[in-house]
Order: structure tokens, then sequence, then C-alpha cells
């Protein structure tokens, strides 16, 4: 459980005013959700790491293009540019 106290100087910290009511409410709050850590810190899961869980969740790229497909059709869109480049204005210096 926290404090009354320790979420006096947690608002404080950040910079809020709490009423008194809510600084009981939220004791009561944070002392709830420090128990809920407490109790998932103290679930094993050393099967899981054993079974190698890891997966990609990522989709696989659709319509892969050859490289360059579209560089020309990009580059004649430009203003300037030299052979397969942009060409911009230089704004950092050396």
């Amino acid at each position: 459980m926290i404090s009354e106290e320790e979420v006096k100087k947690l608002a404080s910290l950040a910079r809020i005013e709490l009423t008194t009511k809510e600084v009981v409410q939220y004791a009561e709050d944070m002392g709830e959700i420090l128990e809920f850590v407490k109790s998932v810190k103290g679930i094993n899961n050393d099967a899981e790491k054993s079974q190698g869980l890891v997966k990609n969740v990522l989709r696989g790229d659709s319509n892969i293009r050859e490289s360059g497909v579209y560089t020309e059709e990009v580059l004649n869109n430009a203003p300037k540019k030299q052979k397969n480049y942009f060409v911009v204005k230089k704004i950092i210096e050396k």
C-alpha cells in the first residue's frame, strides 16, 4: 500500500494539486496497482522462455517490385536531377 504522504509527494513532484479526497482515492488505487504488479512478478514464465515463443507478427510483403522500376518516372517529376539523383539546395555546412 502506498501512503497518503507518498501520494502528496508525487503530486508535488508532478506539480498537480489534489484534494484530500483525491489523495485518499489515489493512495488506494496506487496500492492496488502495486499489488497487481507484485503478483505478476511472481509468475513463473520459465516454460515460455524455453519454448521460444518468438514469432514474426508482421505481414509479409506483397506486390514486391523490382528495384528501380519507378526511378525514371519519379525523376521526371523532379525540378532538378543529375544522373539518377535529385539535386537539392545544400543546407548543411561542414
